[in-house]
């Protein structure tokens, strides 16, 4: 059994060390993410490939066709088409990855978000997309913070009345990574522009294993609609009280697992020179989302 420390906003594993760690106890560990939403493992080694298998475990991986790195930020001779053998690749400084970073080699950014504030978002920007998110501290993030918000949490507190109203909306959404992203370089703006879309969901969703929360990218233009006028403000102000965050503070070799459909995230730190510094490594899989499991939990027709 996997012991850990439930903190309401997540829970923090006591005793997993991810470079020996069994099938059963990952998937005790996939129940967990799915009950809880946000799974906090600190201080694990960072070789990449323990990383990948856990994350393979949790669900499909969805990013791969983005590891364009190794964790020191060199660049691999080719993208992979799926994620290479984590059990048989022989050296984990050449094993490739998705990182989070503003950190740069020749002139070239070696990840993501490496500018600018990243605001609060989640993974799944539209039915179709990979609803589990895996991060793990690299490098360099020693007084930086990301914060998760816990919709679950958040409507298990919620009144018999709050409910009934998120009962009969939904909202409409455009994917708008220039809002939640702002200042992310061009590059990479134009990259993700090409999924751009529009997309409707019912704020209330619940993940595979039951797990029911709140869907409200409130940054990707989001419109709620509802007969009740002021349900949009109500459900910001509601979710985004300090009671249902959890802001974790990176220590080298963290690891945060997420649901993408009732959790969100953001970033705390915007210096550019601590984003020069900071790595963390990112990989993205299909926790619910399989089998186009939130496009037939939002029966209405998408675009």
């Amino acid at each position: 059994m996997i012991s850990f420390t439930d903190h309401n906003t997540h829970i923090e594993i006591t005793d997993l060390d991810i470079t020996n760690v069994s099938v059963a106890e990952l998937s005790e560990l996939q129940k967990l993410l799915y009950k809880h939403l946000i799974v906090v493992i600190r201080d694990q080694d960072t070789d990449p490939r323990y990383f990948a298998r856990l994350n393979a475990f949790m669900g499909p991986l969805a990013n791969v066709n983005q590891w364009a790195t190794t964790r020191h930020g060199n660049f691999v001779d080719e993208i992979p088409k799926s994620a290479p053998d984590f059990e048989t690749w022989p050296d984990p400084d050449t094993y490739p990855i998705q990182r989070v970073s503003g950190m740069k080699k020749n002139g070239q950014p070696t990840g993501i978000f490496g500018t600018g504030i990243l605001d609060w978002h989640c993974n799944l920007n539209g039915p179709e997309r990979a609803d589990g998110l895996g991060l793990q501290a690299l490098e360099g993030v020693k007084g930086t913070v990301t914060s998760w918000m816990n919709s679950g949490t958040a409507l298990k507190d919620a009144s018999d009345e709050f409910k009934n109203q998120l009962s009969e909306a939904y909202a409409e959404y455009k994917y708008d990574p220039e809002t939640w992203a702002k200042g992310t370089n061009k590059q990479q703006l134009d990259f993700m522009m090409r999924n751009s879309f529009d997309y409707k969901m019912w704020l209330l969703q619940q993940n595979r294993s039951g797990t029911k929360g709140i869907y409200f990218h409130k940054n990707n233009k989001c419109k709620v609609i509802s007969k009740h006028d002021n349900l949009q403000k109500d459900i910001e102000d509601y979710l985004f009280q300090d009671k249902y965050q959890y802001h974790h503070h990176w220590q080298e070799g963290d690891v945060v697992l997420s649901d993408q459909i009732l959790t969100l995230h953001k970033r705390q730190t915007n210096d550019s020179d601590k984003l020069s510094k900071r790595v963390l490594n990112r990989i993205t899989f299909r926790l619910s989302n399989t089998d186009g499991y939130v496009e037939s939990n939002n029966t209405f027709k998408q675009g």
